[in-house]
């Protein structure tokens, strides 16, 4: 009996350890706290261990865009309000998939006002922020 409980507390240990196991954010994320340097880069994770899409650099004003397995999708920049639009840009180019959407950014990273399938010929306006419709899709359009 006794020896069982033991058995039993050992595995919980263990599972215990699998289960806290950090990810690949969370483990940069360490390594950039214990970093020395003025501009040093403590990546910001999801609550799944991915990671943020916007990083910025502590003691700097540069922030890049990130995919969720932790590789810049953009160069450092001081002028970038939002990844959303150069993730999603990013993701349908990589799917290679044709036809695919593929999304128009503003070098802010917000979504150009005016987004267009050119393999249908029409147009419509989004939400530069979120990327929302704000217009049905026709050939003509004016955001």
């Amino acid at each position: 009996m006794l020896r069982t409980l033991i058995l039993l507390v050992i595995a919980l240990g263990i599972v215990s350890e699998i289960v806290k196991a950090e990810t690949r954010c969370e483990q940069h994320r360490t390594l950039g706290k214990n970093s020395k340097g003025r501009e040093k880069l403590v990546p910001n994770c999801d609550e799944n261990g991915d990671y943020m899409p916007m990083q910025c650099y502590q003691g700097s004003k540069l922030c890049s865009c990130y995919g969720e397995s932790g590789h810049p999708i953009t160069p450092p920049s001081t002028k970038l309000k939002s990844c959303k639009c150069l993730v999603q840009r990013y993701k349908a180019l990589k799917s290679g998939l044709i036809g695919v959407f593929v999304p128009q950014c503003e070098t802010d990273g917000t979504f150009s006002k005016r987004q267009c399938i050119g393999s249908v010929g029409v147009c419509f306006c989004v939400n530069p922020m979120t990327g929302n419709l704000k217009s049905e899709a026709r050939r003509e359009v004016n955001c």
